[in-house]
């Protein structure tokens, strides 16, 4: 099952880590302005419907060594276990979003077309969508272990007509230039680069304050779906090539610390 745009938006922003991630639902039309209320409240019921999301009491989602957001309570929104498995499987930048890629690939090989899949056009297709890189013609570089999904269309389709190998070993090449070209690290780097700088400024602003305004949280949300935007069409290995922008854990992390003030 695909997930659609509002969906990626709002199960992005509540992807599952390592402190608190949630929503106070009043605060939908910030993160997603283009959905009616009646929209909003449609998409939650069918994300809870669907077991990717779920309404949990306050106090559950609460950071227990501090005091903010003191007084509040209701309920507020929580991704599932099984959203993080959906949106890993719809985009591979979140495979890396807790455990970060070490530089390790797995290269595909063509060798003879199958009957079933002439000139591999749907094979190409699959790995192009999963944000593999084409070396040259009938080579692919993929970021990490093969998806299941795509190791099972290998042995079910393709025995003998593709190889499949993994190596972390660049011997000979320049790997910085040619993976970068493969996967626009440069502009991906840049990308939240500016997402980091935004997020920067805008907590400075707000750090003085006991609460962020309105436009504070509308300004947030926006930045955000520009990170969301990002984490789409990522490969999500930038920062094994640029160390010193912020990885989209961190950033996350600190979307949820602005949230929280």
């Amino acid at each position: 099952m695909a997930l659609k745009k509002n969906s990626v938006t709002l199960l992005s922003w509540l992807f599952p880590g390592n402190e608190p991630r949630w929503l106070a639902a009043e605060d939908l039309p910030y993160l997603l302005p283009d959905l009616s209320a009646g929209g909003q409240r449609s998409l939650v019921a069918l994300l809870i419907k669907e077991n990717l999301l779920e309404k949990v009491p306050f106090e559950l989602v609460r950071d227990s060594e501090s005091t903010w957001r003191a007084g509040k309570s209701g309920q507020v929104l929580r991704a599932t276990e099984y959203a993080k498995v959906a949106l890993r499987a719809q985009f591979s930048s979140f495979r890396f979003f807790d455990d970060p890629w070490q530089g390790q690939w797995s290269v595909i090989s063509f060798l003879d077309s199958p009957k079933s899949d002439p000139q591999f056009r749907y094979l190409r297709t699959r790995l192009l969508a999963h944000n593999a890189g084409q070396l040259r013609s009938g080579t692919y570089l993929y970021p990490g272990e093969l998806p299941a999904e795509l190791m099972h269309q290998l042995t079910q389709l393709y025995v003998g007509s593709v190889v499949v190998w993994e190596t972390k070993n660049w011997r000979f090449g320049d790997e910085r230039h040619i993976v970068g070209s493969l996967f626009g690290l440069q502009d991906t780097a840049q990308a939240f680069s500016s997402v980091s700088s935004q997020l920067s400024g805008l907590l400075i602003n707000v750090s003085s304050k006991k609460s962020l305004t309105e436009q504070q949280k509308a300004s947030m949300f926006m930045v955000f779906s520009r990170w969301v935007a990002t984490m789409e069409v990522c490969a999500g290995i930038y920062s094994w090539y640029f160390p010193q922008v912020k990885t989209p854990e961190n950033l996350h992390s600190e979307f949820h610390s602005i949230y929280s003030l």
